[in-house]
Formats: C-alpha cells, sequence, structure tokens
C-alpha cells in the first residue's frame, strides 16, 4: 500500500520544502477549487511513469520572484522530487529488488522520481529505491509490479477500451488462435514477395516471417459495447453519461488485488443516491486490497465516510498544503462524523475559503436572506454560512476548522457567550476556552453578564484567536428574534408595525401603536415563520448586515 507522499516542486508543490502526505486504504480528497487536489494523483502518476514523454513545463513550480534584473517576474523550478513510500515489497517489487541490500526497513520501502531539465529535449528522469540509484533501463523491472490506474474526471466509452491492458493475453486461447489464422493468410500472401526477393539476390531462399504477438494485435483492436435491456440492443454510447461513468468506475475498481486507483471526481454524470453505492463498492474493493484515492468536489461523498479517511487541501502562499483528519480523537471524530459529515450543507465547510457559523437552520436562513437582499455575495468569495446545529456544537466545528486551517468567524447571541443557568460561559466561549487565555475571556463574559458594551474585550479575544485563523461576533438579545426586534425598534417606523400587524393577522383599523408593537413584537419572538417573514420586509437590518460584512473581512485577513 502507498503510505505516504513527498512532492516538492511540483506543479502547485513548493519548490522549497517537502510537502508530506499521508494516505490510508481509502482517501478522499477534499476542498475548494484550484487549490491543488488533482495534483496529488497526477504526481503519482508521474512517479510510476518512468518516461519523459509524459513531462510538461507546467510540471514544474513557478512562483514570482525577484529576478536578477531587479524586477519581478517567474522563477521556475529545475527540479521535481516525489517520494513514494510503500510497505509490502513482496507484493510490490520484483524478486531482484526485494533484497536486503536494498531494504534498512523490513516490509517498506521508497521509491524516488527526480525530474530534471529546462526544456523537453533536456528533460530527464533519475530513480532510486532506499536512496539506491537505479538505472534507467532497468525502472521498467522496478515498477512493473506496481499496478495503478488513474481515471480523468471527463470519461466516456473510450475510456472503457483500456480494459484490454488488462486482459490475460498468455492465458487467452481465443486471441492466440485468432493471430496464428491471420499469421497463416499473410504467409500465404507473402509467397510471391518471397519468390520475387529470392530471384532479385540469387538467394537459396528467402523467408518474410510475419512477427505478430497477440499484446501488439490487442494495442491495435478497439471493442465496440452494446447493453440488451427488454431484449432491445443499444450501444453504450447512445446510453447517458451518468451510466457510462458509472460503469466505468465499476472497471476500474474491480482491477483486483494490490491495485492502487484514483478517481477524479466520479460524482460528475452521476445521481446523488448512486454516489452511496460507488463508496460501497469502493469499501469492498479496499477489503480485497485495491487502494482508493478519491478527488471530489461533492458534500454527498463526505456524508458517506469516516473523518479518518478526509485530506483537506488547501493553499497556502500559493502553495499546495494538506491536512488529514485521521489524528482527532475518538470522541472528536464521532461528533464531526454525526454532527458535520451526515448533512450536506454542513460538508460544505471542507469545500469553502472560509465558514461563517451560526447556531441553527434559521440563523442560516436569516443571514443568507441578509446576504442576498443586500448583495453582500457571501458566496462569491467562496465563504459558506454553516449552521452547528445548536450552540453547543460549536465546539466541534471550530476544532474541525482550525485542524484543516480554515478561517472561520462563530456569530452568536448572548446565550451562546453567557448562560445564566449557573452563571456560566456559554457554550461558543467554551469552545475557545483552550486558545484564549481566561482572563481575557472573563473580562469579556462579565462585560456581556451586565449588558455592558464589550467591543474592546471582544477585540482582545479577536487578537487572540487570530493565530488560529479565527474570530467570535456577538449579536444585541438572547436570541435571533431579540436581534430581529431590536432592528425593528431602531427602524422608529409605526408604519412598519402595523404592515406586520396585518401580516400576522390582526385587525387593519387597529389603531392603538402600543398595542400593536407588543403584538407583533411577541409573533416575531414565538414564531420562527413570522421572524423570517420579518427580514423579508426590512430594509436595510443593519446590525446583521454589518456583522456579515465584519466577518467577510475577518475571513479575507486570514485566508
Amino acid at each position: 500500500m502507498l503510505n505516504l507522499i513527498e512532492i516538492k516542486g511540483f506543479r502547485s508543490f513548493s519548490q522549497e520544502s517537502f510537502q508530506r502526505i499521508e494516505l490510508c486504504p481509502f482517501t478522499v480528497i477534499v476542498g475548494e477549487n484550484d487549490t491543488g487536489k488533482s495534483n496529488i494523483l497526477k504526481a503519482i502518476q508521474f512517479a510510476l511513469d518512468p518516461s519523459t514523454d509524459n513531462i510538461v513545463k507546467e510540471d514544474f513550480n513557478i512562483r514570482k520572484s525577484k529576478l536578477r534584473t531587479g524586477r519581478i517576474g517567474d522563477k521556475k523550478s529545475s527540479k521535481i522530487t516525489i517520494k513514494l513510500h510503500f510497505n509490502g515489497r513482496e507484493k510490490l517489487l520484483p524478486r531482484k529488488y526485494q533484497r536486503s541490500s536494498y531494504h534498512p526497513n523490513d516490509e517498506s520501502f521508497v521509491i524516488q522520481c527526480v525530474a530534471s531539465g529546462h526544456n523537453k529535449n533536456t528533460y530527464k528522469k533519475q530513480y532510486r529505491l532506499n536512496n539506491k540509484p537505479i538505472d534507467n533501463k532497468s525502472v521498467p523491472v522496478l515498477l512493473s509490479k506496481i499496478r495503478y490506474f488513474i481515471t480523468p474526471s471527463i470519461r466516456d466509452v473510450n475510456h472503457l477500451n483500456e480494459l484490454k491492458e488488462f486482459l490475460p493475453i498468455e492465458k487467452s486461447s481465443l486471441i492466440t488462435q485468432a493471430v496464428k489464422k491471420f499469421i497463416e493468410v499473410v504467409r500465404d500472401k507473402v509467397k510471391e514477395q518471397e519468390a520475387i526477393i529470392k530471384k532479385a539476390t540469387n538467394a537459396e531462399k528467402a523467408i518474410i516471417d510475419p512477427v505478430v504477438d497477440s499484446q501488439g494485435v490487442l494495442k491495435l483492436m478497439d471493442f465496440d459495447f452494446t447493453i440488451v435491456k427488454d431484449a432491445i440492443p443499444i450501444q453504450l454510447k447512445s446510453h447517458g453519461q451518468g451510466m457510462i461513468s458509472k460503469i466505468i468506475l465499476s472497471n476500474f475498481l474491480h482491477r483486483g488485488k494490490n491495485y492502487f486507483v484514483g478517481i477524479e471526481e466520479p460524482e460528475i454524470h452521476i445521481h446523488p443516491n448512486l454516489i452511496r453505492e460507488i463508496i460501497s463498492l469502493c469499501e469492498k474493493m479496499v477489503k480485497k486490497e485495491t487502494q482508493i484515492i478519491i478527488v471530489t468536489h461533492s458534500p454527498y461523498f463526505v456524508n458517506f465516510v469516516r473523518t479518518k479517511n478526509i485530506l483537506v487541501v488547501r493553499k497556502d502562499n500559493k502553495y499546495t498544503k494538506t491536512y488529514s483528519l485521521a489524528n482527532f480523537t475518538p470522541e472528536v471524530s464521532s461528533r464531526i462524523e454525526t454532527n458535520i459529515f451526515l448533512n450536506r450543507q454542513k460538508a460544505e465547510i471542507l469545500f469553502a475559503k472560509g465558514a461563517i457559523l451560526v447556531e441553527g437552520p434559521y440563523d442560516r436562513i436569516i443571514f443568507t436572506l441578509v446576504d442576498f437582499k443586500e448583495k453582500i455575495r457571501t458566496f462569491e468569495q467562496g465563504v459558506s454560512i454553516i449552521d452547528v446545529g445548536g450552540d453547543t456544537a460549536f465546539g466541534v466545528y471550530i476544532e474541525l476548522c482550525i485542524k484543516s486551517e480554515i478561517p472561520w468567524v462563530v456569530i452568536g447571541d448572548r446565550k451562546a457567550f453567557y448562560s445564566p443557568n449557573g452563571d456560566k460561559k456559554g457554550p461558543a466561549l467554551e469552545a475557545i476556552k483552550n486558545y484564549v487565555n481566561e482572563p481575557i475571556i472573563s473580562n469579556f463574559l462579565n462585560k456581556i453578564k451586565h449588558n455592558i458594551n464589550s467591543k474592546n474585550e471582544l477585540s482582545e479575544i479577536n487578537e487572540v484567536l487570530q493565530t488560529k485563523r479565527g474570530a467570535i461576533f456577538n449579536l444585541s438579545g438572547d436570541d435571533i428574534s431579540d436581534t430581529i426586534i431590536n432592528i425593528l425598534r431602531e427602524k422608529k417606523d409605526d408604519n412598519l408595525y402595523k404592515k406586520f400587524n396585518e401580516l400576522y393577522g390582526g385587525h387593519p383599523n387597529e389603531s392603538d401603536i402600543g398595542k400593536i408593537k407588543d403584538k407583533v413584537e411577541k409573533t416575531i419572538e414565538k414564531g420562527r415563520d413570522e421572524m423570517l417573514t420579518t427580514m423579508q420586509h426590512i430594509d436595510r437590518p443593519n446590525e446583521l448586515e454589518k456583522t456579515i460584512k465584519s466577518a467577510l473581512r475577518s475571513l479575507r485577513r486570514e485566508g
């Protein structure tokens, strides 16, 4: 099995130091667009293909740097180094490379590929096994038992023709017989040519011997795929892309023992319900010693895998970095799987540039509504608004963000920071207590407790949380409904209250504005749907609008 990859100078990976990427038998790679997820599979393919035909100038990492002329320009690395750490030398290495002289360790071994050169005429690759040089002629033998297949994200029927590479040619009597017949026909046809050559050269005999091997014939062959349903044969290429993709993935996953299978974006063309079927097939193949890596943009995949199988990819300072989620405690892993991964909307956090964490679904809808109405456009900045399913769950989301270096902001009401029941810290403060000194939290808590302006104390906390790419913001009121009522009061618009009174079943001729206000506010406080209706009719909800914009500024700074 491939346990670890070390990459330096390849595509989006830094030239300065190795990026270590830990893998498990079934790894799901996630992250936002353009972070270098696919480059992990490309690096594996690059190292396991000894030819230099697969090297292009884009494989060498390019970064902006100060040139000798003093200008800022592109500086291209002249070397790529990829180290593949495997376990199981008896299964994955030819006998001559299993000798103890190659192996300081027992079962594990490292294949290193170094590519260098400045253009396609000078590109070259050099290989080492456990730091011992392997001459270029022997490299194909070294790699011959490491069987791998990597599917591209764009798949069509032609990919199924690659199945011919996996047919057991030496045991296929039908193909062998067909080749023999073909040779016999050719020999009959060339007798005339043999006579012409014999006469022209005064030779005793001229022989034209057709050289045709089964493998060579098969490489020239293509297959036509037809599916018969309800007694009607239909060519596979006439079926939908979803059906084609499913068949291709199923074939790639059935390669057999000791294969490495990499799949880019398996969700393309596939209905969400089929994703669970693909994952189930992956799990079965892993039990048969097939290692699988999936690169995906789909939260659906995250819904059905374990925390330990997730690898988060992000770009930091223009270089690709990876974060394994395998090292959480069992308790935290269980909470992540049940609180986050089982909910597609919440699983979006792993694909975001940053996350705004709010208490519940109504909070999320309200902030999304404000975002939409005021054209703040958090989505354009790659930010997801995630409800944590109750303020007691803030901690597990914060831990996940910190582990994955995803910038985060918590927006909570008074109850999230102060719990009157027991006169103690609320769950949001409990979630950050391991990162912020107790005196700082106590000062903030005391201000919240007595409803005193806590802006300075909040800034002090956020200055500390900045090292964890995080921040917190507190709303007025004990609940989101209190915040909406406060916004409504700030409007000082009696006509707005009268409008809501009618919307909520009040008499249109009611004249006592005090009663109207009291009834409207109680209705908003008790009714979630009425709370959302109110938000739809309030223009410029200043506190919520300012809070979102402050959160985005914080996320931009941390991102």
